[in-house]
């Protein structure tokens, strides 16, 4: 088999890996390379398929820290984190967290995150609890912290009756 069939066969390949959900530059030479096509090959499948827009770590670090930190409701730590695991360079990763942070502020989204997570009820944690979990969730200490007396404030509020309801 030729060198060029070799690469279209990586690049059909990556391809069928890519269509589940974008992925990292990083991400298919990895899968490229697990399947057993040498690095020459992944090399040029991997140019060609940036020449035709299907790999972009740019487009694919807007879209999950979009995902991520939109949908989610993760904190910007956490994002950062799966990206540079995932090959993303840093500064690709920086724009990317700006970009769908919108610059935010982070306590405003740990305590989204509290609102959604908890929405039936109080959690019925102790705070430290709460400052741990939205840790493990991406948040800075200090955000979390700011983020778990608002909402245990909320929840305070929230579950008294209000003046005159007896």
């Amino acid at each position: 088999m030729s060198r060029e069939e070799d690469v279209l066969r990586a690049m059909e390949r990556a391809g069928r890996f890519i269509r589940y959900r974008p992925r990292s530059v990083r991400e298919v030479e990895n899968k490229l390379r697990e399947v057993g096509f040498d690095d020459a090959v992944i090399a040029e499948a991997v140019a060609g398929l940036k020449d035709i827009l299907l790999l972009d770590d740019a487009v694919f670090a807007r879209a999950w820290a979009a995902e991520r930190i939109g949908d989610r409701k993760l904190g910007t730590g956490r994002v950062r984190a799966e990206l540079l695991r995932k090959g993303v360079p840093d500064d690709v990763v920086r724009e990317a967290l700006d970009e769908a942070s919108g610059g935010g502020d982070e306590v405003f989204r740990a305590l989204e995150f509290l609102r959604l997570k908890f929405r039936k009820g109080s959690p019925g944690k102790e705070p430290q609890k709460l400052v741990a979990l939205l840790a493990r969730q991406g948040y800075s200490f200090d955000a979390a912290g700011k983020a778990v007396r608002q909402f245990s404030g909320e929840s305070v509020i929230g579950s008294e009756p209000a003046e005159g309801e007896d």
